[in-house]
């Protein structure tokens, strides 16, 4: 099986090296067949890396799409 089938979009994964170590993350867009681009949730709001797929382990789960609340006019 390759790993470009696993990947896509929406994903959920755990990235293994780097500063972002033991971070979950969502995978947002594939840019190639070695690199996606990955959102990682910081405390002060969200950080999009451009990241390795060796590097990450992929999850069976999907994530959940926020909508934000519509403003009241």
């Amino acid at each position: 099986m390759s790993e470009a089938k696993i990947t896509e979009a929406g994903k959920t994964c755990i990235r293994l090296v780097g500063r972002f170590a033991g971070r979950k993350g969502v995978i947002t867009k594939l840019l190639d067949d070695n690199f996606v681009e990955v959102t990682y949730e910081l405390g002060k709001g969200k950080k999009t890396k451009k990241t390795n797929i060796k590097h990450l382990v992929i999850l069976n789960e999907k994530a959940e799409e926020k909508s934000k609340p519509e403003k009241k006019k």
